[in-house]
Formats: structure tokens, C-alpha cells, sequence
């Protein structure tokens, strides 16, 4: 008898359901491999091998022997004939990469070819796509007929990546049964189970869109440019709640601010003499976000600057106590950089 991903997780769906394991899982499951050994002697040893894997594999699955490593990132197969399909919602077809095995987590990396890129799955039965990105978490379901569809808007020429993992609808990586995980709750859940055979993959469109559903919200407006002028200063750190300190001398009565953030870094917090500025810097991810600042010519001033990641709870108060309560249970994640310019 053929078992494949589908009796698998049929299997694994039954477990869930049932809540925690009872003590007396192991023993009872060796008495019906037993059972199913007798009463299956005449079909041979061959479709007794299959029960006995099948079954094992079920209980390892829910994380009996949970491991202490990080979940490794798998590596996919790219179809070098996806660029050649139908263009969807006015983008063409950019990257389609193939994967073979569910409950890893793998890294997606494309270029756009355009202002827009569309990305979608494609799974062979029924799974849950957690994706991340900038240290935010996305859940989709797919099938064989498609999924979720998530909107980025991109630029041109420069890369971007993003981690996914697949795992059965009956998976449960969050604190309890339908709410959503964590990264730090999905890492943690696929470090603890195993992996298992089952194919799905991610496709990527890029270019104009000529849809409203994936126009979005309007483009950011234009920065200021820093090109041309003297940098007094450059800073880079992880988004970890603390506070740092950059000192600068200007020569004028202004100087302009460049504050970049990626993967997972959110919101700062900067002060000085002027006063306090909370600033949004993931929405502008590479581009960064540059605003301008008065200042005391010829003198040495400092400007402290605090940045928490995305996952931590929204900024309401800015003292130093209220800063380190939003980040109370979230881990660090993403880099910023700020830089200072003589205006």
C-alpha cells in the first residue's frame, strides 16, 4: 500500500486534534504495529515496514525530542521554464523556486524587474506559508490551486529575500491553537520537529501592476539628498532597545539625518536638545528616511537614538523606562544605520 504526504498528514491531523500525547502512546503503538503484523502476515513484511515508518514518523512530527539547534535553511530548485508563463495582474513572471520538504524553513532572494512585485504559492496538498520579512511574520494557506498573495513595493535592481517554511494546517507554532506565532515562536517550533517530504514552491511576479489590489498605498514622497554633502557622522547597530549616542560638530545651523533600516529594525527614537522625534524607519527600508534638524554651529552636541524592533509593542511614552517595557519578551532583530550630514 502507497503512503504518501497526504496519509501523512491525515496522520498528523489526527494527533493535533487530540492534544497533548498520552503517557501510554509508545507502548500502545507497538501492540497495533503487533496486531497489524499478525493480521497482515499473508500480504508479506513489505506493507508491515510502511505501517511501522508511517506511524514513527506521525509521533515524531509533534516534537517528542525536540532538538537545540536552530532550524537550518534549506536551499530550492529553481524552474528555469517559470519565466516563460502568463504575465499575472500586469507583472511578468520573474522566479519560481521549488521545494521539497515541509517544516524547514528556506530563504527566497530576487531581484524586481519593476516598481511591484507579487508574490504567490503553490502547494501540492494543503499547507500554511509562514513568511518573514523585515522580522514580520505572514500566514497564507495554499493547495494545488494557488494561495495567498502577498504585494510588495519594490525597487528596481535591488535584491531582496525572505524566509518561508510550509507546514500542515493542523501545525500549531503559535501559543495555542489559532493564534498566530512569533518569528521567535516559528524558529523555536521548527527547531523542535522534524521535517518531512512534500513539494511546494514560491512564485514571484515583478513590473507594472495593473490591478488595485496591488497598487497599495501611494509612494513615499521624495527624500532629500545627501549627495554632495559632508558626513559628520555614521552609526550601525542592531534594533535591540538600547540607547545610543552620536556626537557631531557643525559648521552651519543645520544639519540632515539619514536613518536606515533593515531586516526586522522599526521605529527610533531620537533626542537632543531640540526636543524628541519618534520616526517610522521601516516603511522606507533601503531608501532610508532623511529629515533635517537645527543646530549649534561649531559645537559638539550629541543626539541619543534608541531602536526597537518590529515585534516590539507600539511607542507611546519615549522615556527611557517605557522604551525598555516595549521591548520586555521580543528579541533583537534587524540592522540600523544613522548617518549625520553638515548642512
Amino acid at each position: 500500500m502507497a503512503h504518501d504526504v497526504r496519509d501523512l498528514t491525515e496522520v498528523m491531523t489526527r494527533r493535533s486534534e487530540a492534544g497533548s500525547p498520552p503517557p501510554d502512546l509508545l507502548p500502545r503503538l507497538r501492540r497495533r504495529v503487533r496486531r497489524d503484523r499478525r493480521r497482515r502476515a499473508v500480504l508479506g513484511a513489505a506493507g508491515t515496514a510502511l505501517a511501522v515508518t508511517a506511524a514513527f514518523a506521525a509521533v515524531q512530527q509533534f516534537g517528542w525530542s525536540p532538538a537545540d539547534t536552530a532550524p537550518p535553511v534549506m536551499a530550492g530548485s529553481v524552474d528555469d521554464a517559470f519565466p516563460k508563463s502568463p504575465p499575472q495582474e500586469g507583472m511578468r513572471p520573474l522566479r519560481e523556486v521549488r521545494f521539497s520538504m515541509v517544516g524547514r524553513k528556506a530563504r527566497v532572494q530576487f531581484t524586481p524587474t519593476g516598481p511591484y512585485s507579487m508574490i504567490t504559492y503553490r502547494c501540492s496538498v494543503p499547507f500554511t506559508a509562514y513568511s518573514v520579512r523585515t522580522g514580520v511574520l505572514n500566514a497564507v494557506g495554499c493547495d494545488a490551486n494557488g494561495g495567498g498573495t502577498g504585494y510588495l513595493r519594490t525597487e528596481p535592481g535591488v535584491p531582496y529575500s525572505f524566509d518561508v517554511a510550509a507546514l500542515p494546517p493542523a501545525a500549531s507554532p503559535g501559543p495555542a491553537p489559532g493564534r498566530p506565532p512569533s518569528v521567535a515562536e516559528l524558529d523555536r517550533y521548527l527547531a523542535s520537529h522534524e521535517p518531512f517530504p512534500g513539494t511546494w514552491s514560491v512564485r514571484i511576479y515583478a513590473g507594472a501592476c495593473d490591478s488595485e489590489t496591488c497598487a497599495g498605498p501611494p509612494a513615499p514622497p521624495r527624500q532629500p539628498p545627501v549627495d554632495g554633502l559632508e558626513r559628520l557622522a555614521r552609526t550601525t547597530h542592531t534594533a535591540d532597545g538600547r540607547p545610543r549616542t552620536v556626537a557631531f560638530s557643525p559648521s552651519g545651523a543645520g544639519v540632515r539625518l539619514r536613518l536606515t533600516c533593515r531586516d526586522g529594525a522599526a521605529v527610533a527614537v531620537l533626542t537632543d536638545g531640540a526636543g524628541t522625534k519618534v520616526v517610522n524607519c521601516e516603511i522606507a527600508e533601503s531608501r532610508g528616511v532623511v529629515w533635517d534638524r537645527t543646530a549649534r554651529p561649531d559645537a559638539r552636541q550629541e543626539l541619543r537614538i534608541t531602536v526597537l524592533p518590529a515585534e516590539a509593542s507600539p511607542v507611546g511614552k519615549t522615556d527611557a523606562a517605557a522604551l525598555a517595557a516595549n521591548m520586555k519578551g521580543v528579541e533583537p532583530a534587524g540592522k540600523w544605520t544613522l548617518e549625520v550630514y553638515d548642512r
